[in-house]
C-alpha cells in the first residue's frame, strides 16, 4: 500500500487487474521509472489506460454521469471531506444502478474519492 497526500493510493492490479497485457504494461512503466525517463512513463502509463478496457468504458461513464453527480452530492451540502466523500458516493451508487453499470469495489472508491475532490474544488470556487 503506497499513501499519496495523505490518502491511500491503488496498486495498479486493483485498478486495472491483472491480465498479461496488465502486467506486461506494468513492468514496462518499472522499467521506465528505474530510467528516470519522464516521457516513457506517461507514454507507458497511457499505454496501460488504453489496454484497459474496464478502466475506459469506467471513465466513460463516470464522466458521462459527472454533472449529475455533482449536482446530487453538493445538494446534501457536506462540510468536510469525509462527508463528501459519503455523499458522491451515494450519487455514485444511484446512477451505477439506474445506468446498471458493473464496477468493482475498488472502481467504486476510485470514482467517489475523484467526486469529493472535485467537490472540494467546486466549494472553493475553483
Amino acid at each position: 500500500m503506497i499513501t499519496m497526500g495523505g490518502r491511500r493510493s491503488y496498486s495498479i492490479e486493483e485498478v486495472f487487474g491483472t491480465s498479461k497485457k496488465i502486467k506486461r504494461d506494468r513492468r514496462k512503466i518499472s522499467d521506465a521509472l528505474k530510467e528516470k525517463s519522464p516521457t516513457a512513463i506517461a507514454g507507458q502509463s497511457a499505454k496501460l489506460v488504453v489496454d484497459s478496457e474496464r478502466t475506459i468504458r469506467l471513465l466513460a461513464e463516470a464522466a458521462r454521469a459527472f454533472a449529475a453527480l455533482i449536482t446530487a452530492a453538493s445538494e446534501e451540502k457536506p462540510q468536510n471531506y469525509e462527508a463528501r466523500k459519503k455523499a458522491a458516493n451515494r450519487a455514485w451508487a444511484k446512477q451505477r444502478d439506474a445506468r446498471k453499470i458493473q464496477t468493482t469495489l475498488t472502481e467504486d472508491k476510485v470514482v467517489a474519492e475523484a467526486l469529493a475532490r472535485a467537490l472540494k474544488r467546486r466549494k472553493r470556487g475553483k
